[in-house]
């Protein structure tokens, strides 16, 4: 991936630098936005492939939450916050799991960190009830969305 650096000057004298291509390459897409001392690392995952259908389910954290409801999308929402705080734990998982068994979807989008995105992946797998299971390899790993 080529790594693409742009520069924008604001009216007045601040700059805005946006760095892609060189973090995060696991990533579909990912971005690092600076200004003054303040910096940040936006990431994007999605599948290969797009399944037809216009249902799916976004993961993301509360604070997006009057901003993404407010939009009306055709979608199930899973608010982490709701969950706990932090690196996800199994149990964090596990009980995310239960809440969305039964939720009908075709497509998964993760807005957010590193627990967004780590949880997002779980959704994708066929049949998963216990992400323990998972991980420790009890379960044959199928991917499905």
């Amino acid at each position: 991936m080529n790594v693409i650096n742009k520069k924008i000057e604001l009216a007045d004298g601040r700059v805005i630098e946006i760095e892609t291509g060189k973090l995060a390459k696991q990533a579909a897409g990912s971005a690092v936005v600076k200004m003054g001392g303040t910096m940040v690392l936006a990431t994007v995952t999605c599948a290969d492939e797009v399944k037809e259908g216009t249902d799916f389910m976004p993961l993301t954290v509360d604070y997006r939450d009057p901003y993404m409801k407010a939009l009306n999308l055709p979608c199930t929402f899973v608010m982490q916050d709701k969950y706990g705080m932090g690196e996800p734990s199994d149990e964090m998982m596990n009980r995310i799991l239960a809440d969305v068994k039964g939720t009908t979807f075709k497509r998964v989008v993760g807005i957010g960190g590193g627990t967004v995105i780590d949880i997002s992946k779980l959704f994708v797998l066929k049949d998963l009830d216990n992400a323990t299971d998972a991980f420790e390899r009890k379960i044959t790993i199928v991917k499905e969305k």
